[in-house]
């Protein structure tokens, strides 16, 4: 299937199971307006704008003129349309991607009111009907927690971004030196999520220029990385001028 600007496109099948329970379930729980009040309650409770908010979320984003940027789980598309006004000259081409085909909906509809060309994406994180290579930046916030297989959407991730491309991805988990504290207790009682772990352990192999950071009073982690495929650069055998001799190869050879 051709993916074209301005237009849904689904790469799951709408008889899928998995597919109908997650779009039902949409539905019943009404969750573009659970999304819309858990923004209000969380904008209220941290004393923050969203467009602050988003400052801090994209602040170690590299933005490069005509880039191609996946924006992943992306829900109600808000951050495409910050982005698109803050960098508007980069003439970035955005890609929205979201499981739901409700949520995909109301973002088409809310972001094509401010004519930004964008292409739609109803996928899962871990199967994306994209080539190898293609994307220069990927960004997701909120949700990787809960993903059924965070390694392999993190993979796949990898896997469409070009070299020396940019990912980031972020979601609750309060900072791990503040869980004696009765702030941090207070948060996890309030909403388990919070006592998640930034998922370090699920890096791919060929990552460089990790970064971890928590924003919103160290209640949410981010993490960003490049993909490099020369990564690891280094020689295992110049050898040792010690007693033991040898080389890392070697030794680990013995």
């Amino acid at each position: 299937m051709k993916i074209k600007n301005n237009q849904v496109s689904i790469f799951i099948s709408e008889k899928n199971k998995e597919f109908k329970k997650n779009e039902k379930d949409y539905k019943h729980h009404n969750q573009i307006i659970f999304q819309k009040n858990f923004l209000t309650w969380l904008l209220k409770t941290f004393k923050i704008s969203k467009n602050k908010l988003n400052e801090q979320k994209f602040k170690s984003l590299k933005v490069k003129k005509n880039m191609k940027l996946l924006l992943l789980g992306c829900g109600l598309g808000d951050e495409i349309i910050y982005l698109h006004n803050k960098y508007k000259k980069m003439k970035i081409k955005f890609y929205y991607q979201d499981i739901s085909k409700v949520m995909t909906e109301y973002a088409f509809k809310n972001i094509s009111k401010k004519k930004i060309n964008c292409k739609y994406i109803v996928s899962r994180s871990d199967k994306l009907p994209f080539e190898k290579d293609f994307f220069d930046g990927i960004f997701h916030f909120g949700g990787i927690n809960l993903f059924k297989n965070s390694k392999s959407s993190l993979n796949e991730m990898m896997r469409v971004t070009k070299n020396k491309g940019q990912i980031i991805y972020g979601d609750e988990g309060i900072g791990t030196w503040l869980r004696q504290s009765t702030y941090s207790k207070m948060l996890i009682n309030n909403n388990k999520l919070w006592s998640s772990k930034p998922l370090l352990e699920i890096l791919p192999f060929k990552s460089r220029n990790i970064k971890l950071s928590w924003i919103l009073e160290n209640c949410f982690y981010l993490i960003s990385f490049h993909k490099d495929k020369n990564f690891p650069n280094i020689n295992l055998k110049v050898k040792h001028k010690s007693p033991r001799g040898g080389s890392i190869y070697s030794r680990y050879k013995r």
